[in-house]
Parts: C-alpha cells; sequence; structure tokens
C-alpha cells in the first residue's frame, strides 16, 4: 500500500524555481497496476523518482506499508530499495517509434537485450559482495590452523564449481556454490575447534562491518552501488554465520561443538 499526501517537489534552476510536481495525493494499493502518462515536462518521471526513494521531496509524504519513508535516513531507504522495490529505467527502452501494421514491440524484450551488456557489471558486483565472504572465511581456517602449528591446505572443489555453473545455465533459483575448502590433519579437539569456528566467526564479523558502514553512510558518503554490494554482504555473510554453524557433518559447526563436547 503507498500512500501520498500533498507531494511537492521543486528544483532551483539558477535563481528560478520550477515546480516538478504540485499538491500530489493519491493512494495505490498492494497488487494494483498503476500507469502514470501526460505532456512531456509534467512531473512523471519525478513522481516515479520520489515513489522509489531517489529523491526528496520539497512538501508532503510518502506512505509505504503505513511507514512515512519521504524523510528517512539514507542508510534506511537504501534496505527498502534493496528490499521492496525494483526499477526498470526508460534508458533501457529504444526511442518510442510508430510500429508499422503488423509490427510487434517488446519493450521487454528490448530490456532484456540491452541488459546483456550489463551483465560484466552484474557479476562485478556480485564479486565483490560475496568473494570477501567465502574467501575469507576460508582463509581463516587455513592462517588459524597455521597459527597453531597444524598444516592446513585449500583444495578447489571442482565438482561443486561445475554444479554451479549448470545451476545457473539451467535457471535455478538457488545456487549451491561451494568454490573450495580447508584440510588439516588431526589435532586436539581444542584447536581443531578453533580451527572450525573460525570460519563462521569471519562471516559474523564481516556482517557487523557491513552494518556499521551502511549505518555511518553518511559520514563515509558511499554510493549507491556501494550500499547496495554491502547490503548483500550484510545479508550473504550472516546466512553464513548461520547455514555453517549448524551441528550436523560437514559443515564446521559439527567439528566445533564435537571438539567442545570432547572437553567436557
Amino acid at each position: 500500500m503507498i500512500s501520498v499526501r500533498n507531494l511537492n517537489k521543486t528544483y532551483l534552476v539558477g535563481k528560478v524555481s520550477v515546480e516538478a510536481v504540485r499538491d500530489a495525493s493519491f493512494d495505490i494499493s498492494e497488487g494494483e497496476f498503476v500507469i502514470i502518462h501526460g505532456n512531456s515536462g509534467s512531473g512523471k518521471s519525478t513522481i516515479l523518482h520520489l515513489l522509489g526513494l531517489l529523491d526528496e521531496p520539497t512538501k508532503g509524504i510518502i506512505i509505504l506499508n503505513k511507514k512515512n519513508v519521504s524523510k528517512l535516513p539514507e542508510s534506511e531507504k537504501s534496505k527498502i530499495r534493496l528490499q521492496k522495490m525494483g526499477y526498470i529505467f526508460q534508458e533501457y527502452f529504444k526511442p518510442y517509434h510508430k510500429p508499422h501494421e503488423n509490427e510487434k514491440y517488446d519493450p521487454l524484450a528490448t530490456f532484456k537485450k540491452a541488459s546483456k551488456y550489463k551483465i560484466t557489471n552484474s557479476i562485478k558486483y556480485s564479486i565483490l559482495a560475496v568473494a570477501p565472504a567465502i574467501v575469507l572465511h576460508e582463509l581463516a581456517h587455513k592462517f588459524v590452523g597455521l597459527a597453531f602449528g597444524v598444516p592446513s591446505t585449500f583444495y578447489a572443489s571442482y565438482g561443486f564449481l561445475i554444479l554451479g555453473i549448470v545451476l545457473k545455465l539451467v535457471g535455478s533459483p538457488f545456487l549451491f556454490f561451494v568454490p573450495g575448502f580447508v584440510s588439516h590433519p588431526s589435532t586436539t579437539p581444542f584447536i581443531s575447534s578453533l580451527i572450525a569456528v573460525s570460519g563462521p566467526l569471519t562471516n559474523l564479523m564481516l556482517w557487523g562491518i557491513a552494518i556499521i558502514l551502511i549505518k555511518n553512510n553518511k559520514k563515509f558518503n558511499f554510493s549507491e552501488k556501494t550500499i547496495m554490494v554491502l547490503g548483500f554482504m550484510r545479508k550473504i555473510n550472516i546466512f553464513l554465520f548461520f547455514f555453517n554453524i549448524l551441528p550436523i557433518p560437514p559443515f564446521d559447526g559439527y567439528q566445533f561443538f564435537a571438539g567442545i563436547l570432547s572437553l567436557l
């Protein structure tokens, strides 16, 4: 449910104030499909930017699911944009033209075609969000083991890498992706527990760092894309922490709790 009340947006162009939106009020119910149309310069894009929390109104309120979101701090807006909204910008579509007779123009097909050129950026931001969680998790196992004098070796998990690629190719909504693991010889239960728990604790630490950076966004002045990456980092790291701390084999939690119980 979206409710807009007395929404105004005024831009200062030189010394001239330009009213892009004036006293707009309306409601959009859940599941309702809405089209905003009007002449060029009538404020359509401005309203969409305001509803999408990409800009702040000069006056008025925007209520999303009974919550006033028009004056939230940037960190809270970023969470809403990440979790509640989706955007398709008009720059993705080719300029409007009058179709010939029997010609079918599918703007979403054009969008998909344009998106192929964005795949490099998508992969880059995915790597930035996920790679630290996975790589630092395994490095924590390795370096904690080495710190206690236990030879620890990193092995690439080719089978799971191939499985992840296959799932991606078939369009699976869930990717099971295990790039590698650290193996070490038998050692004392205490050291084994520390090696095992170091990975999940690293994910917990990265989760905390991501939250701190998001909450201090104004201080660091992060870009919108950086906030988006930090949001994914926060989610993936807390997921990996709980996923790996499960007390069942072969997860880290099993080795950790088994080592602790053997000391009791």
